[in-house]
């Protein structure tokens, strides 16, 4: 079972969410990523469920699966991974180790590396950051959960759900990959793992796209602040949002967080 509960990470997301606001990130590109993040979330929850009923996948823990899927992006609380050049891998595997969370840990790396890290696959990694990378993947054994949310964030972009394909030529052109096995290896897991298991991940993600509304709504006693207004409260984003930048401001966000506190031990 995963080291950090539903609530915990519903609670974590809330916050570094809005730690971006307060860090300057516009909606415009935060509310997609907090779309992206509860997308992944929810269809990895889906996955994990359906898979457990089989008797032969009893290992799988649904919560584990929604909590990877949840924080797999948590490095992104960074605003501006590319002016920062740190990646948002290495800076969530940082943080989900402070937050005693090892096995989300591992996710926030390997939802973006398969194998290892290489110039030609990740330019905009120093080679200290390389090496950092390969150090911590070469002590880990890939498991079903790092596979299956570095799959389900193949297929989402946003809101959107993408073929596979169409997905990582995106990646090749916005990252500036030169790696000629890039596509195939990704492919090839892809093929393996829906062979494994007989699930169809484009299809649920596409499932939980066209449903995020309702689904959604279910998550929001959990959250707090910009997450839960995406999850359907109806708080006054324009005043809450400058509100959330000045430093001094953080009644709404504890307001919210001592909320969810009562709403889930009622």
């Amino acid at each position: 079972m995963s080291s950090c509960s539903m609530q915990k990470a519903l609670y974590e997301a809330s916050e570094y969410i809005d730690q971006r606001i307060k860090d300057g990130s516009k909606l415009t590109i935060t509310l997609p990523h907090a779309e992206h993040v509860l997308i992944v979330a929810l269809s990895a929850a889906i996955i994990a469920h359906t898979l457990k009923k089989n008797n032969k996948h009893a290992f799988i823990d649904v919560e584990q699966a929604f909590v990877c899927g949840l924080l797999h992006d948590i490095g992104r609380y960074i605003v501006d991974e590319q002016k920062s050049m740190y990646p948002h891998t290495i800076s969530g595997y940082e943080r989900c180790m402070k937050l005693n969370m090892p096995d989300v840990a591992q996710v926030c790396l390997t939802h973006a590396i398969l194998d290892k890290a290489t110039k030609e696959e990740y330019p905009a990694y120093t080679e200290k950051q390389i090496n950092f990378v390969n150090e911590k993947m070469s002590n880990i054994q890939r498991n079903f959960y790092d596979d299956l949310i570095m799959l389900i964030d193949l297929h989402c972009r946003g809101n959107q759900v993408l073929a596979i394909e169409e997905r990582l030529n995106k990646n090749r052109y916005f990252y500036n990959i030169k790696s000629e096995n890039y596509c195939k290896k990704y492919l090839d897991l892809n093929a393996d793992f829906s062979k494994k298991y007989g699930v169809d991940i484009n299809k649920v993600c596409t499932f939980v796209v066209n449903h995020r509304k309702t689904m959604f709504e279910k998550l929001m006693p959990y959250c707090h602040g910009v997450l839960r207004y995406l999850c359907g409260d109806k708080i006054d984003i324009k005043m809450y949002v400058p509100a959330l930048k000045n430093q001094n401001y953080l009644k709404p966000s504890q307001i919210y967080a001592k909320r969810h506190l009562e709403d889930f031990t009622r």
